[in-house]
């Protein structure tokens, strides 16, 4: 969901698309860099309403923030009503830029979603190599696996780049294992 949505309280307090288990609030690519700053600030309002009514539900669903970048994810890292996120989105994951997301949520209790989305995806060696980076790494949610609430392996890839036929199957199944 775009963080530019005014309805985000809604549908983080279940009244509205009650069925829902999860929801990413995304600063990425839903959002108009001319809306960034827009964006930035109806997320602040929409954790500050949060903050309001004394965090989200014991049972509610997950959610989640897609920053654009690992250094918005820095920013974001900073301010304290981060607590009311359970977990970053990272955009366009890859071996190289793992380590500025890292450091980027360093200071939270936060674990990473990663979304390798480059042509990467469909080449299953910088793939392994990165499944391989998030196994050790304890911010990633393969280290949550006892916490249902923090457990995935999301793939999402791009759209726009088409896979070699059967690929797609051989990335996710490796992917898979670990």
């Amino acid at each position: 969901m775009p963080a530019t949505r005014g309805d985000m309280l809604d549908v983080v307090f279940g009244t509205k698309i009650s069925e829902l288990c999860s929801l990413v609030v995304c600063l990425e690519d839903a959002v108009a860099a001319i809306d960034v700053e827009s964006a930035l600030a109806n997320l602040r309002a929409l954790l500050m309403e949060v903050e309001a009514w004394g965090g989200r539900p014991e049972h509610g669903l997950l959610l989640l923030l897609r920053p654009h970048d690992a250094a918005m994810a820095a920013v974001l890292s900073d301010w304290p009503l981060m607590k009311h996120v359970d977990r970053f989105v990272v955009p366009k994951l890859t071996l190289k830029s793992l380590q500025s997301w890292e450091y980027a949520v360093s200071t939270l209790d936060l674990c990473l979603m990663p979304t390798p989305e480059t042509v990467d995806a469909f080449d299953p060696g910088p793939m392994v190599e990165l499944g391989q980076a998030l196994k050790a790494n304890p911010k990633s949610a393969h280290h949550h696996a006892a916490d249902w609430r923090k457990t995935s392996w999301v793939v999402l890839v791009c759209d726009t780049i088409q896979p070699p036929l059967g690929l797609e199957t051989l990335v996710a199944s490796r992917l898979a294992r670990f």
